[in-house]
């Protein structure tokens, strides 16, 4: 019987054949190129004999061991079919012919365009390329008839990633194809995670709402923001002059607070009666001079400590002592979320955890300041991620209800009268016959 495999022995590779279809194999590094050859038999239904396996530009020889190779965990192994006696005798013929005219057809096959502009010039100074596009790709026609760049570039952009592609399936031992191919295997791994997230952690890709809680100060009613990653509890000037608070501001403890942006500390109120429910406490606040802050009173990190306050997430409350003072939902900060930058219709949110770490905060004082702990600039907008995706050219509809109708009373439907207007230029008679044509 044979010794299973360790882990040190395993490994996950995958089998690249002919360019065109991955297939992942567990080997054990131990065993022999043979025995890999049977699995890959197993897999393709290509017999061992004629399988030829390489690794970093070598042919594996199916006596050795693979570990003889230096095979390692996560590795690309390429394999081709081994061509017929006959047929090899025929190929080494033509070879270096074939080779010559390459670099030729591929370019007379996959024109390179300089820009979106000269692409777009070119179609419409060729009305019979144009009516072959509409029949093969609308959108990206009508991107044409609307002179829309961004899109045509997003369009050549890939047109050009292809043709690279298909010269390294041509080249499979150039350093380039290699990158190329590596990059689709990448991509192709973050697709199936994505999808494996979208459809099994369908949450992750919610807007997460910041925890504020609702309390007052001298009467006056605050929606605080409980944030565990600023140093400091901060309030703005004008949230302090309306509580009252702006006559106990000590201006000797004033500097510059640095974190996301910089804003001036005026001074600090070392003492406010800070409600919370049914109960009070006494807190000390930094006071910012920053009248674009969107948050008035953050709830910081030192007073969290200093009256041990427990962010309970599974019950949703904050507890201080025997306090329980829930979170607020979304439908109770509408006032504060409409401050924010609106989200595009696209918004991808960060990963979950991508908050954890806020960034550092540091604060600089003026001489007159004796141990004055740093104050963060905070700010309760989420981080939005922004994937580019080609927005549908608009249809035209400036064209007038008669040539519509013409073309209507032909058998067109709406939508299809407009198509045909938008590829003639507006001229009916020609919009009619290509509606002949293409039925």
């Amino acid at each position: 019987m044979s010794e299973p495999m360790s882990d040190s022995n395993y490994a996950e590779i995958t089998i690249a054949l002919n360019n065109e279809q991955f297939i992942p194999v567990p080997v054990d590094l131990n065993g022999t190129v043979e025995q890999l050859q049977k699995v890959i038999e197993f897999e393709t239904n290509i017999l061992v004999k004629d399988q030829i396996l390489i690794h970093e530009g070598k042919e594996m020889v199916g006596s050795k061991k693979i570990a003889e190779y230096n095979v390692k965990n996560g590795d690309l192994l390429f394999m081709t079919k081994r061509p017929p006696p006959q047929q090899q005798q025929v190929q080494r013929q033509p070879q270096q012919q074939q080779q010559q005219q390459r670099p030729r057809q591929q370019q007379a096959a996959a024109p390179k365009w300089g820009n979106a502009r000269e692409f777009i010039n070119h179609f419409k100074n060729n009305p019979e390329e144009l009516d072959a596009i509409f029949n093969q790709n609308q959108q990206l026609a009508n991107a044409i008839l609307e002179e829309d760049e961004p899109t045509i570039k997003s369009f050549l952009e890939q047109m050009e990633k292809q043709r690279k592609m298909v010269e390294a399936a041509n080249d499979p031992f150039n350093e380039e194809g290699q990158k190329l191919i590596y990059e689709a295997i990448q991509q192709q791994n973050i697709e199936h995670n994505m999808e494996h997230a979208i459809e099994y952690t369908p949450e992750a890709f919610a807007r997460v709402i910041m925890l504020y809680i609702d309390c007052s100060i001298n009467e006056h009613p605050i929606k605080a923001f409980v944030d565990t990653g600023a140093q400091q509890s901060i309030m703005t000037l004008k949230c302090a002059e309306r509580c009252g608070l702006s006559r106990l501001i000590d201006r000797r403890f004033h500097g510059i607070a640095k974190g996301v942006g910089t804003a001036k500390i005026v001074g600090r109120v070392h003492a406010a009666k800070l409600r919370l429910g049914k109960s009070h406490i006494t807190i000390s606040l930094s006071i910012l001079d920053s009248p674009g802050q969107d948050t008035e009173f953050i709830f910081g990190l030192d007073q969290l400590k200093r009256h041990t306050a427990m962010v309970n997430l599974k019950n949703n409350v904050l507890e201080i002592g025997d306090e329980h003072v829930p979170f607020l939902a979304e439908k109770d900060l509408t006032e504060i979320l409409n401050k924010e930058d609106p989200l595009p219709e696209n918004y991808v949110p960060p990963p979950a955890g991508a908050a954890a770490n806020p960034p550092t905060t540091t604060t600089t004082t003026s001489p007159t300041q004796t141990n004055a702990a740093p104050a963060p600039v905070a700010s309760n907008k989420p981080a939005a991620t922004v994937v580019a995706q080609p927005k549908p050219a608009a249809q035209s509809t400036g064209h007038s209800e008669e040539k519509i109708n013409a073309l209507m009373s032909l058998g067109a439907t709406k939508v299809q009268a407009e198509n045909l207007l938008n590829r003639c230029g507006g001229d009916v008679e020609r919009a009619g016959a290509l509606f002949f044509s293409t039925m």
